[in-house]
Order: structure tokens, then C-alpha cells, then sequence
């Protein structure tokens, strides 16, 4: 509370009322209280203009739950006039604790950030003031923007590749299915040229491969409907377990809600930071394109959604169909638990029957 305007008020109508009644008396305590105003708002100023606050890191991200340490500096903020002192505040809540030996020595202090997304960690504050709370002024570092990543929860890395139909290298059991041939690409191994077809026309054709397009499992997370934001957030997780579980057996593909084309997961994992900063910002609603899905081999859709689930309808393909949601179907077998959700068949492989 700053009582510096009532301090230097009460002084000058105690010198006026001495000036106006003769109370000579009165000019005393008078000119104590404008000189003492004035000591102490100099003394803050003064203070407070050396002064200096910085807080790192501005940008940072963090997993759910997991600690990030602020690191806050102080810089100046002496005055050779009495009366001025000094507290930091670390963050909002906290208690201020007195500048002393904080001044030039970065001060740590942590947060555990949860719930998925970006934040915003309120600012680091330096105070200054007189004893007698006459003047006071006060800093502010910049706000630290925090994106919370979601959370990523370990999978029995043997039972996700048996439902897959791979082992744990990552090799897939089923051999690749040749889509086509087309001319032959400069560059392009020489294991795809089609050999028989160069025989007989003496024209050299190239194979496509199904597994290069469509055979990497593909995970797609719907977020229309979710039944709330919690369970929403449960499904962010285990689309993140899954991608990097599944990643790490040789790759997948992931589709996420408002993107028109699946994105790549490889195997050496370089394009997962991506994967995982976009994760943290789904929101609830976004639309889907089915034309990224509709021939996909090896599905798992994930939603947190208590409504029918699409997938049902779908028909003439091949490969396994899988469910991953909060909510449990009683006439269909659990394969796993992930993140608070359970994986079970809409339509299984042989492989995933094997583990049924």
C-alpha cells in the first residue's frame, strides 16, 4: 500500500494550518512528513531505475507433469539514500523474499505445468519500498510461454508388434503387396525394378509397393464429439504412446483432425518433436479427411467419443481395424491398455486374432 500522497498531504496542511493560526508548533511534524516523503520517494526512484529483472526461459515447452525450471535475475537495485528496499516475488502465490543476496545471482524456481497446450506462467515481480510503506514501485519480468506437451506412456513393445503382425524389429509379417508398375525412376533402387517385364518389353518398369504406401499402420485420432475435455486429453495420450510405441517398431503414419494428408513417423524418430508439438494444440471438433484413411492396411482410430464409430461402416478392405478409447466395448476383447484407454478389434488380422 503506498501512503506517500497522505503522507505528503497531512504535512502540507499541517504547514498551512501553522502559516494560517500561528501554530508554529505545527510546522514541525509538518515539514518532518514532506521531508520524509521526499527521502523515501527518492530513495525508491533511485532504486528502483538501477534496477533490473530477466526471467528465462520466455519459450520453453514441457511434458505434462513433468518439472521446468524458471530461472529469474536481479540486477542493480541499490541506493546509497536510506529507506529503500527491496523482495522478489519467483512467481504468483509465492512469498517475497528479501533482495539481499538474490541481487546478481539467478534465483531457480519450478512449476509443473499440467493440462495439455499453451500457457502462459505469470510474471516474475521485484518490489521496492520504505519501511514505513510511504513509497513503493515494482518490476515486472516478461511472462514465460509454456507449451505442455502430452503425456507419453510406455507400451509392451512385444504385445503392440504381435497386434500389428511384426516382430519387435519392426519387420512386418505380411510380404509386401505390389500395387502396379511404373517407369522406372533415375535413382530408384535396383531391387524394385521388375525384371520379367524388362525381359520381355526391354523396357525398364519399377515396382510400387503397397507397404510404401499404405501398409505403415496408421493411427488417427478424431476429436469430434469427445464426450469431454478430459477424455479428450486421455486419447491425445494414447495417440502419442502409440506413435511412439508403433514408431519405434519401423513407423507409422498419423492423421490428425483439420489435416488433409497423414504424417510420417520413421523409425529414427526425427520427425516426432513435430508430431508431438501438434498433438498438444488438438481441439475438440476439428473435421477429418476421410480420403487420407479410406485405404489405410492397419488402422487404430482413437476417439473419446461415446457415438458410433465410424470404421464400422467402412467395407472391402483388408488389414486389422482397431478401436483405442476411454470407453470400454463390452462385446469386444481388450488387447491392451494405453494411456487410460483400451485398444480392442473393429475388424482384426490374423495376427491380432492370435493375440485375442
Amino acid at each position: 500500500m503506498n501512503r506517500g500522497p497522505g503522507a505528503l498531504a497531512l504535512g502540507l496542511v499541517l504547514c498551512l494550518l501553522a502559516g494560517a493560526f500561528g501554530a508554529f508548533s505545527l510546522y514541525i511534524p509538518g515539514i518532518a512528513l514532506v521531508l520524509l516523503w521526499a527521502l523515501a520517494e527518492a530513495s525508491v526512484r533511485l532504486a528502483a531505475r538501477r534496477a533490473g529483472i530477466a526471467r528465462e526461459p520466455v519459450l520453453a515447452s514441457a511434458e505434462e507433469g513433468t518439472p521446468l525450471t524458471l530461472t529469474v535475475t536481479v540486477t542493480g537495485g541499490a541506493s546509497r539514500l536510506p529507506l529503500a528496499g527491496g523482495e522478489l516475488v519467483r512467481w504468483p502465490g509465492a512469498g517475497p523474499e528479501p533482495l539481499g543476496r538474490l541481487r546478481g545471482q539467478p534465483a531457480s524456481f519450478v512449476v509443473r505445468p499440467s493440462g495439455r497446450g499453451r500457457q502462459t506462467i505469470a510474471p516474475s515481480e521485484l518490489r521496492f519500498g520504505d519501511p514505513l510503506g510511504i513509497c513503493t514501485r515494482s518490476l515486472s519480468s516478461h511472462e514465460a510461454e509454456v507449451l505442455v506437451l502430452p503425456r507419453v506412456e510406455r507400451i509392451d513393445r512385444a504385445a503392440l508388434a504381435q497386434i500389428l503382425g511384426a516382430d519387435e524389429s519392426g519387420r512386418r509379417h505380411a510380404a509386401a503387396e505390389v500395387d502396379a508398375l511404373r517407369p522406372y525412376r533415375p535413382g530408384a533402387p535396383a531391387s524394385r525394378i521388375h525384371w520379367r517385364t524388362a525381359a520381355r518389353t526391354g523396357v525398364l518398369m519399377e515396382r510400387s509397393l503397397s507397404a510404401e504406401k499404405d501398409r505403415l499402420p496408421l493411427i488417427v485420432l478424431d476429436a469430434r464429439r469427445p464426450a469431454d475435455g478430459g477424455t479428450l486429453d486421455m486419447a491425445v495420450r494414447a495417440t502419442a504412446s502409440l506413435c511412439l510405441g508403433i514408431g519405434r517398431l519401423g513407423g507409422c503414419r498419423l492423421l490428425l483432425p483439420g489435416e488433409q494428408r497423414a504424417q510420417r513417423l520413421e523409425s529414427d524418430l526425427s520427425s516426432w518433436p513435430g508430431i508431438h508439438e501438434r498433438l498438444a494444440l488438438v481441439c475438440a471438433g476439428s473435421p477429418l479427411a476421410r480420403t487420407a484413411y479410406e485405404h489405410a492396411g492397419i488402422v487404430l482410430w482413437v476417439t473419446a467419443s461415446l457415438t458410433a464409430d465410424p470404421m464400422l461402416g467402412r467395407r472391402g478392405a483388408g488389414g486389422g481395424y482397431f478401436r483405442v478409447s476411454p470407453f470400454t466395448q463390452e462385446d469386444r476383447p481388450v488387447l491392451m491398455h494405453v494411456a487410460g484407454c483400451t485398444l480392442q478389434p473393429i475388424r482384426q488380422s490374423g495376427a491380432a486374432r492370435a493375440v485375442a
